[in-house]
């Protein structure tokens, strides 16, 4: 089905930064800006915008569960060092 409109942001280059941040959401975010790049294609700009609009989420979400998943990262490492710097003041 041909639809008529205009085209939809092209949410590849975001996606692909997306998997560096939490690939798993970062994949759909690139299968679905592809499938949007190629509804956008083949004209059918309905698709193409719900498409888009899926990948923009998913590239959303994996900027901030890589974020989330950064500082709990450093939070865990601040106190397993803040833990071995505890064990090794008790044993002097």
């Amino acid at each position: 089905m041909v639809v008529e409109g205009k085209r939809p942001t092209n949410w590849c280059i975001p996606a692909v930064f997306a998997c560096f941040c939490f690939w798993p959401i970062g994949i759909c975010a690139l299968i679905s800006a592809n499938d949007a790049n190629k509804a956008a294609d083949a004209g059918d700009y309905v698709f193409a915008d719900s498409k888009a609009r899926t990948a923009r989420n998913c590239v959303i979400a994996a900027f901030v569960f890589g974020i989330i998943c950064v500082i709990i990262t450093i939070i865990a490492r601040a106190a397993q060092l803040e833990s071995d710097s505890s064990h090794v003041h008790h044993g002097n």
